[in-house]
């Protein structure tokens, strides 16, 4: 490194007396001053104290700039005596240990010699003790390289509990043949449970071990500061089943060829599952099906936004039932009256009576197969449900031809609750499942969704107990009185009750 010309003058206070005169040493101090911090910053100059830090990437001092719990684990700075800063050393007999240029990380490394096989060389301590996590898992990465073939290393993690009393090692290589060549090491720990506390060891030239004495360069040492993303973290962290805010939905069809009905899930459920109340029951589940009855094809309309719907056919006098579990989106739910317990829509065949289709589900079909988003980004204390929403702003710009063109920018973010009129916003365009069908001679009706045995029903829903085959079965009895109650348009709200035998 260059020197500086010139020494540095410290600030004399006596001298700074506004009733003494300025003097000519006093004018020199302060430009020999400027040439020192001149030089000291990078001139080249060949005389005067040793520059310090010249900024020219080779003499500068290091700087780890990754979150590196190892301090100094590129062994650039020497912290004394030779032995680099961060680290101590304990040789084994005839073992000794250098900051080599031999180093692949930066200017230097770490390298430790044996002389005597039997005997090793020796091995480096970290000083500093790493703050762990009990159980957690931290990774590693260490380059390694040897002066000749078949010379002995390893690498150790040592654990200390909050006493700092060492509780286990953790084995990260041990080597009877240290590559000749730098080789990049790397890989996964595991912190005991009761561990708060760990420091590397690394040696080189292990007491009887490999066939050769020589040199092993350590270099890179890094362990991350965060704990590792393994299987196991992933598997802790995971989403399972029973956190997972799920629903169930039934859809039926009794005696009916071709039944469309809409699944309560839409885009966040999964595929439904099927079966008839005899064998022998049939069912399609596409938008274009061919009817066993005489081979005709039968084509439906689609909507006009994306519905998740199944194509039901129930053979002679059996049932077809389908379920599908869904994600919900944003309960509770309430059309003016109350909160609703279960939403149970059925057709009614007005010749005859009988309950030809039945939908129940904690959704309406409009709620996941909409095409308002009724989802919350998050809930209060209260338990509303809010979501964010971009502010735009439209400004009018000439295009220098007399016209103006309409630029439209994001201005901001605010929060929208979730409010009942947002979650039945698409219920005109989807009123009932059973849009699409030819319901001629036909009444849909939903069951009084505020009523007491609503909500039973619902409890039985979530225990494995169908409404839809309670309907379907005669177990319960739907009235054909109206009810002066809030619900989709076109759909008649009716009481029901239990059979009494």
């Amino acid at each position: 490194m260059t020197t500086i010309s010139v020494t540095w003058t410290a600030k004399n206070a006596a001298l700074l007396d506004p009733a003494k005169p300025i003097t000519t040493g006093m004018k020199n101090a302060e430009w020999d001053n400027l040439t020192f911090l001149q030089e000291w910053l990078g001139a080249n100059y060949l005389a005067g104290a040793v520059q310090n830090h010249n900024h020219d990437g080779l003499n500068s001092a290091p700087i780890e700039v990754l979150p590196n719990l190892v301090k100094n684990g590129s062994f650039e700075l020497d912290g004394g005596g030779g032995i680099p800063q961060g680290w101590t050393f304990t040789a084994y007999t005839g073992g000794s240990q250098a900051m080599s240029a031999t180093s692949i990380h930066g200017g230097k490394c770490g390298a430790i010699t044996s002389t005597i096989l039997a005997n090793g060389g020796g091995y480096y301590d970290s000083i500093n003790y790493i703050d762990v996590g009990g159980g957690e898992s931290y990774l590693w990465k260490i380059w390694r390289n040897a002066s000749v073939a078949n010379i002995s290393s390893k690498a150790d993690i040592n654990w200390y509990d909050p006493t700092f009393a060492l509780i286990s090692t953790s084995n990260l290589f041990n080597l009877t043949n240290t590559e000749t060549t730098f080789t990049y090491a790397n890989g996964m720990v595991n912190a005991p449970t009761n561990a708060r506390y760990a420091k590397m060891r690394l040696t080189g030239g292990v007491p009887a071990a490999g066939t050769a004495v020589g040199t092993v360069y350590f270099d890179g040492v890094m362990v991350p500061d965060f704990p590792a993303i393994n299987q196991l973290s992933i598997q802790n962290s995971a989403v399972g089943q029973s956190q997972l805010k799920s629903a169930i939905g039934s859809i039926s069809a009794y005696n009916v060829i071709n039944s469309l009905q809409a699944l309560p899930g839409g885009i966040y459920g999964f595929y439904p599952q099927v079966r008839g109340s005899i064998s022998g029951a049939y069912f399609a589940s596409s938008i274009l099906c061919d009817t066993a009855d005489n081979g005709a094809v039968t084509y439906f309309d689609t909507w006009t936004s994306f519905v998740a719907r199944m194509v039901i056919t129930a053979n002679g006098t059996t049932t077809v039932y389908a379920q599908q579990s869904y994600i919900q989106a944003s309960p509770p739910y309430d059309l003016g009256d109350g909160l609703i317990g279960q939403f149970i829509f059925a057709i009614i065949n007005n010749t005859t009576g009988a309950i030809e289709s039945v939908y129940s589900a904690p959704e309406a079909p409009w709620h996941n197969n909409g095409p308002t988003d009724i989802r919350a980004d998050f809930y209060d204390a209260s338990g509303r449900g809010w979501r964010w929403q971009d502010v735009r702003e439209t400004t009018w710009e000439p295009d220098g031809m007399g016209d103006y063109t309409p630029r439209i920018q994001t201005v901001g973010r605010e929060q929208i609750e979730i409010t009942q009129a947002i979650k039945q916003a698409d219920m005109p365009l989807i009123p009932h499942p059973f849009t699409g069908n030819d319901l001629t001679g036909k009444t849909v009706v939903i069951l009084d969704p505020v009523a007491d045995l609503t909500w039973q029903l619902a409890d039985m829903h979530e225990q494995g107990v169908s409404p839809n085959e309670l309907l379907h079965d005669d177990y319960l009895r739907i009235d054909n009185i109206a009810l002066n109650r809030q619900g989709p348009p076109g759909v008649m709200v009716v009481p029901c009750k239990w059979k009494l035998t």
